[in-house]
């Protein structure tokens, strides 16, 4: 793959390039920051290996025609042993901060994208290999250090809390330099370059900048498997927290079901598709939605069934299937994703849907994405009284997944189940939701076990605690 990658070619793309700073002021800020802070490949690196002190090299130095000839080619090894770099060959010093950036990105980041196939097989995956491919490349090349570097910044501080050794808005401008020099050089773009938009899509997103990583993500289409599902990935949650399409169209991943793939799903699983859909407003009046819900309640029986069996109580799953989980819960959210609903019943439905996908089958973002998704939903129940649809049976689980989604906000999570609560005592005659209520109405639709009953059960906890606290107030 070679195509040009200038900026003349946004005339053709409604996308701005991906490479550019997104703002003047922002682009300002960052030079400013990198002007004031230190630069990594003029800073004194003082290496360990049995002298007091080490000659210092700098970025001239290290760029020169000479020192390359010279140079011995990085290896794996000297990021795997050390965290510096004793024959001085790879792009930047490569000094403590450098190396805990890497190891996060080989040992923690990498490995989350591939969470389900990781944990089934006990930290391996079908594109393990690849990970440490890209580091190796990165030691010869700047832009694609930066920007790695800045992914593990970012996620190091959202997922773990912690401060990262290194600036990420520095660190982001210089990818963002470095690549701009690299294709005044050469003006194509190549699997390094789309290698560098990805991790800084993944940068930005996690320091929620949800539009800068978006226009990173913008089209780039014609990958090879590897960088196909990792930007897959990423342009799920984006679209999601934005609630618009994602740039990959699921036909072009979607393995179809599992019998259409040839594996068999376990009958004795298996529940009867019609008798609960037939009654939802929302699947009636939807043909596209109602498949939809048919395919989800494939997936959900599938999933449970290999959660069992990383839980021992039933045989390992075949990783054929294991890589059919993966990717059809990235189609079937891209699927609700690009459906255009047409009624409120029906847009009501998708919101739910969605935020049970992103519930229940991710683990990068989950957390914060099932968050944005059940306040959508709330905004968009409150646009009408739902008294047609109230009786729905449905709408119950709609409120308690957009509930259990909305962990860490009180206010949010009394609406959901205030509602439900309501819904049910209208329906009920003048019963009270319990916790085998609750528990009963979620398994009559879409429920995994193992990821929801956790949090349902801190969401019972907390609610049956403020009821007792106010009643011993009163």
């Amino acid at each position: 793959m070679c195509k040009k990658s200038d900026a003349r070619q946004t005339k053709d793309n409604d996308e701005p390039s991906p490479l550019q700073c997104r703002h003047d002021t922002t682009t300002r800020s960052r030079q400013k920051q990198v002007s004031q802070g230190q630069d990594m490949n003029t800073t004194e690196v003082h290496l360990s290996f049995g002298c007091d002190e080490s000659p210092t090299t700098n970025s001239s130095e290290k760029s020169s025609p000479q020192h390359h000839q010279m140079a011995v080619a990085p290896t794996w090894s000297m990021i795997r042993r050390n965290a510096t770099d004793p024959f001085n060959t790879s792009c930047i010093a490569i000094d403590d901060k450098v190396h805990q950036l890497l190891q996060y990105a080989l040992n923690v980041s990498h490995p989350r994208n591939w969470h389900a196939e990781a944990r089934a097989y006990r930290g391996q995956y079908r594109f393990r290999q690849f990970a440490t491919d890209r580091i190796v490349n990165c030691l010869t090349n700047e832009s694609s250090m930066f920007a790695m570097m800045a992914s593990s910044a970012s996620q190091m501080h959202y997922f773990e809390g912690l401060a990262p050794p290194t600036d990420t808005a520095v660190l982001i401008c210089k990818a963002i330099q470095s690549t701009r020099q690299r294709l005044q050089v050469c003006n194509t773009v190549d699997i390094n370059i789309i290698y560098d938009i990805h991790t800084l899509a993944n940068a930005d997103f996690f320091r929620f900048d949800v539009q800068a990583a978006r226009m990173h993500v913008g089209g780039l289409k014609s990958l090879d498997p590897a960088w196909r599902e990792w930007f897959i990935l990423g342009d799920k949650f984006i679209a999601a927290e934005l609630l618009d399409r994602p740039f990959f169209h699921p036909d072009d991943y979607d393995p179809g079901s599992l019998r259409e793939t040839g594996l068999v799903i376990g009958e004795s699983d298996r529940p009867d598709h019609n008798a609960f859909i037939a009654s939802i407003d929302a699947f009636m009046t939807s043909p596209q939605l109602k498949n939809i819900m048919l395919d989800l309640v494939e997936f959900n029986q599938e999933m449970k069934l290999q959660l069992r069996a990383g839980h021992g109580t039933e045989p390992q799953v075949a990783h054929e299937r294991v890589r059919w989980r993966h990717l059809r819960a990235a189609t079937l959210r891209s699927r609700l994703l690009h459906y255009a609903a047409v009624t409120w019943t029906e847009e009501v439905s998708r919101l739910a849907l969605l935020t049970w996908m992103y519930m229940v089958t991710s683990v990068v973002g989950r957390r914060r994405t099932m968050k944005v998704l059940s306040a959508r939903l709330q905004v968009t129940l409150t646009r009408r009284s739902g008294h047609a649809w109230q009786r729905d049976p449905f709408l119950l689980w709609a409120l308690l997944v957009g509930a259990c989604a909305s962990e860490g906000n009180r206010g949010r999570r009394k609406w959901y189940w205030n509602v439900a609560g309501a819904v049910y005592s209208l329906v009920s005659a003048g019963d009270k939701l319990s916790s085998d209520v609750v528990f009963g109405i979620l398994d009559q639709f879409l429920y995994v076990s193992e990821v929801q009953r956790p949090m349902m059960e801190e969401l019972l906890g907390e609610i049956f605690l403020h009821s007792t606290h106010r009643k011993s107030l009163d």
